[in-house]
């Protein structure tokens, strides 16, 4: 009898640890691969429970949805799923990265620039790929003699080498430097210049302009538009790509800057601005006009009056028809949909690469203190309502609220390059594919940075890299999460996620740029 209890006993025991020992790993199965990377029958599973949700997706309350949210939410809570790094460790590590990467750009773009600048002058060969053969003792007699004696001329090239090469001299001297590409490049731009006749002291800062502008305009670290050139963000460029998260701006790009200017001085364009000035001796067919999509057919199919609107305008000479033209691309959206999406909802939409990474990083925020139930939330551009009731009713934030063009529940009408909003007074604002309907986005992060609270939260999901550029109605292309992220070049904060997704649909842009910001 003792030995029969006994082994009841080693059996409850046994029972217990493969009990326990089911519970630890279904957990940790549910988090690595159903969550995060689902696949196989897992994917297939949840798959199922969320088309059943989506049959009665139209009534406010879908019993087989609110089911699986509440599931998918319980797992993201729980303390099996709890993420083993602070944000106080990424964040550190964030901006070590950061710095090491911005600082090697920096480096390496006055080293291309000034090596490049040199060799076109005359002022140093290349030999075993290494720079030699460089002072300045004798620099302004060479470049006397470049222009036939022109002693204006000569001081004016110097006054532009002494921003780009004489401060960093010494260091150049014991570089070493790639000059096939340079050559390459240098030699098809100045054979281009003498077909069109172009010579001399005009040749040479033609050349120099192009030398800098190649190089500083990073065309996978901006911003797109449709109604604006590389050019006319040049100063904004320029300071952006050398900024760090914690700089609010920096003096690193402004070097190129002075160069520029010095290089566009001239009595005809005094008084433009950079980009004019530079348009002045480029013309108007100048190699710096980003991609755009030359027509939008869907558009035109779908909602005639507004593509005659929007064909042809740009949006800051009319700023009143602009809004008009996408108030009633909106509204004919909303009447045709009704109050609620037939889609899913963005943040489980399955755009990044890490499985809802901007979902779990709200919901570690608000596991962490850092954002509360009493905390104003707004969404931008959520146009229905299903975003804001996940985000008030699933998510426990009730003070959340929308912008948008046209009305419905819970929704401010409102401009987002000019929000209806004081400053400082929301802890987080979610945008998800907006900002490609701005006509200028930079409008919009400012405006973000400006009703966000410090500390406060940006979680931005947009379209990255359309196939055909951007376009009159998609007028902001953001390219990627690194462009997203140096939106906001003027403010000091954290990345505390970063993603470059897959898009939904590939034959339209080339990934799905997100992130999540804490503002400082």
């Amino acid at each position: 009898m003792k030995y029969f209890a006994s082994q009841t006993g080693l059996r409850r025991i046994f029972v217990l640890l493969c009990v326990g020992f089911f519970v630890v790993s279904s957990s940790f199965f549910v988090r690595y691969y159903v969550v995060k990377k689902p696949f196989g029958l897992s994917a297939a599973c949840f798959t199922v429970y969320k088309k059943l949700g989506m049959l009665g997706w139209q009534t406010k309350k879908s019993l087989y949805y609110d089911g699986y949210l509440r599931d998918l939410l319980a797992v993201y809570r729980s303390p099996f799923f709890a993420e083993e790094e602070k944000f106080a460790d990424s964040i550190k590590a964030g901006h070590i990265e950061n710095q090491k990467v911005v600082f090697e750009r920096f480096a390496q773009d006055q080293q291309k620039i000034a090596a490049s600048t040199l060799y076109h002058l005359g002022l140093l060969k290349p030999a075993n790929d290494q720079i030699y053969d460089v002072t300045d003792s004798n620099v302004l007699s060479r470049l006397k003699e470049r222009y036939a004696g022109n002693a204006k001329q000569a001081q004016h090239m110097l006054a532009v080498l002494d921003c780009l090469i004489l401060p960093q001299k010494e260091q150049l001297l014991k570089t070493h430097f790639d000059f096939k590409d340079v050559i390459v490049a240098r030699d098809v731009q100045t054979r281009s210049l003498a077909e069109k006749q172009i010579s001399g002291f005009e040749r040479d800062r033609i050349m120099i302009m192009g030398i800098i502008l190649d190089t500083v305009i990073k065309k996978d670290l901006v911003p797109r538009f449709y109604d604006y050139d590389y050019l006319d963000e040049i100063e904004i460029i320029a300071e952006s790509v050398y900024t760090l998260y914690q700089e609010a701006g920096s003096i690193r790009g402004q070097r190129f800057l002075q160069a520029l200017n010095l290089l566009t001085d001239n009595d005809h364009v005094s008084g433009q601005k950079l980009g004019q000035k530079i348009k002045h001796f480029l013309g108007l067919q100048h190699p710096y006009i980003p991609l755009r999509m030359a027509t939008e057919p869907g558009l035109k199919n779908a909602n005639p009056a507004v593509y005659d609107v929007l064909s042809g305008l740009k949006a800051e000479d009319n700023m009143q028809k602009f809004l008009d033209a996408n108030t009633k691309y909106s509204g004919d959206q909303l009447k045709k949909q009704g109050k609620t999406d037939s889609r899913q909802l963005s943040l489980l939409r399955g755009y990044e690469k890490n499985h809802h990474v901007l979902l779990r990083t709200i919901i570690k925020l608000m596991q962490e203190g850092k954002l509360t139930k009493n905390d104003e939330v707004l969404i931008i551009g959520p146009r229905y309502v299903n975003e804001i009731l996940f985000f008030r009713e699933h998510l426990g934030l009730p003070k959340t609220i929308g912008l948008d063009l046209c009305a419905n529940d819970y929704i401010v009408v409102g401009d987002m390059h000019a929000m209806p909003f004081e400053n400082n007074r929301f802890k987080l604002v979610y945008v998800c594919n907006t900002l490609c309907y701005s006509y200028y986005v930079r409008k919009v992060a400012d405006e973000i940075s400006r009703v966000l609270k410090r500390t406060g939260y940006a979680c931005i999901v947009d379209h990255g890299t359309y196939v055909e550029g951007a376009s009159m109605i998609g007028r902001s292309d953001v390219m990627n999460a690194d462009a997203l992220v140096g939106l906001f070049y003027k403010q000091t904060f954290n990345v505390l996620a970063q993603d470059n997704g897959v898009p939904l649909a590939s034959y339209k842009s080339k990934n799905q740029a997100s992130c999540v910001l804490e503002l400082c």
